[in-house]
């Protein structure tokens, strides 16, 4: 069987970063973008003993997954891979370009990831090229006075 990705375009950016393209039908279209960081906040050494389980083990005990970065914005980069490759295998072909970019080192600022991902697609792209962009914000759902709000980020480290 041929590797369904391989109906997206793959370009890396500046060595770990990856943004991929999924053409759409219809190109006057602006494409969606989603994004997601692949880093964690490293482990100093000297704390790995405080840890319940190994902080890299992803140690599932039957209830949570544990491990350093297990929840921080994997389930976005999990999440739009595995929405990508339900929809390939079902051949089927969005309306509009989706593209997908993973930085490397959010948790530095992103300053060889994400801003070199912004770079690579406003110098192919230009400016106010893309119609909606998914991040991972922060700010979730909240109730605030007995309702509920979805808050959206605004902003994100890097920007």
């Amino acid at each position: 069987m041929a590797c369904r990705y391989s109906k997206l375009e793959f370009t890396p950016i500046n060595t770990y970063g990856i943004l991929l393209e999924w053409k759409g039908r219809d190109e006057s279209l602006k494409p969606y973008l989603f994004m997601a960081h692949q880093d964690v906040v490293p482990v100093l050494k000297v704390t790995e003993s405080r840890w319940k389980y190994p902080p890299y083990s992803a140690h599932y005990d039957g209830r949570y997954i544990w491990g350093r970065g297990a929840t921080d914005c994997k389930n976005n980069l999990i999440g739009v891979l595995e929405a990508f490759e339900t929809l390939l295998e079902k051949d089927f072909t969005p309306e509009r370009t989706i593209l997908a970019g993973f930085g490397f080192d959010e948790e530095i600022s992103g300053p060889r990831g994400a801003q070199f991902i912004a770079k690579h697609l406003e110098e192919t792209r230009g400016e106010d090229s893309i119609e909606l962009i998914v991040d991972e914000g922060g700010l979730g759902i909240q109730e605030v006075d007995g309702a509920t709000f979805a808050l959206p980020g605004l902003g994100e480290k890097g920007e």
